[in-house]
């Protein structure tokens, strides 16, 4: 069954079901599980509920941060281009623009890409991801630096757009630094949230098939009650 966010409501809408069918039951549904009474399969579902809403919500903070740090990279690659040309246009800058042309060049072909959110949801997972998939963001964090530092260098670094200027490079620089860093807490924390909502909706299969198994012993297999939750499926 798909793992996603719908696939997951639909799963705790199934269980509304099941919670609706032993509650109404009569005579009163006694499983031989205490876990399953119910009371404890009602509360059993709404902190499931809970669950499904926080790991939703922690993979939407992670993926609006992705979105907004590909488009800072775009925006910090196209700056540095442009400041790198304006260094450039000017043959009395030509030992600096030589100076930068290394970090830049670099910064250029610095094909950073976020790795993969892991499905597992363990602490060690998310703790790879920063490691290993935000190496990249954070080498190109550090060359836009070394390419901010050589511009505010040069005498007379003054261009006429003002989203070139040394003041907004270095805040840009600043904001993309900052960004990277909370990255990976933001990684650690959507996998956590990812492997509780996995051992969750592990646990209402398990505890689906076994009301079925209740209900059937319980009432019969023509039953009313059995018959309106056999085919749920979770």
């Amino acid at each position: 069954m798909a793992n996603n966010e719908q696939s997951f409501a639909d799963r705790l809408g199934r269980a509304d079901t099941l919670v609706a069918a032993i509650t109404s039951a009569n005579p009163a549904f006694l499983p031989a599980d205490e876990t399953l009474i119910p009371v404890t399969f009602t509360e059993f579902v709404s902190a499931l509920d809970v669950i499904n809403g926080a790991a939703n919500e922690a993979n939407v903070s992670y993926s609006m941060a992705v979105r907004e740090r590909v488009a800072m990279v775009k925006d910090l690659k196209e700056r540095a281009l442009r400041a790198f040309r304006y260094v450039r246009s000017n043959q009395a800058w030509d030992d600096h623009a030589g100076s930068i042309k290394p970090a830049y060049d670099k910064l250029r072909n610095n094909k950073a890409k976020t790795a993969r959110l892991p499905s597992g949801g363990t602490e060690g997972e998310g703790s790879k991801v920063s490691k290993n998939g935000e190496q990249s963001f954070a080498d190109l964090d550090s060359l836009f630096m070394k390419f901010v530092v050589g511009l505010s260098r040069i005498a007379g670094y003054n261009p006429p757009a003002a989203e070139l200027s040394l003041a907004n490079l270095q805040t840009l620089n600043a904001d993309f630094s900052a960004l990277n860093k909370s990255m990976a807490d933001l990684a650690v924390t959507a996998s956590l949230k990812i492997q509780g909502r996995q051992a969750g909706f592990a646990d209402l299969k398990a505890k689906a098939k076994a009301i079925k198994d209740a209900t059937s012993s319980q009432y019969g297999m023509k039953s009313g009650i059995y018959k309106s939750i056999k085919g749920l499926r979770f």
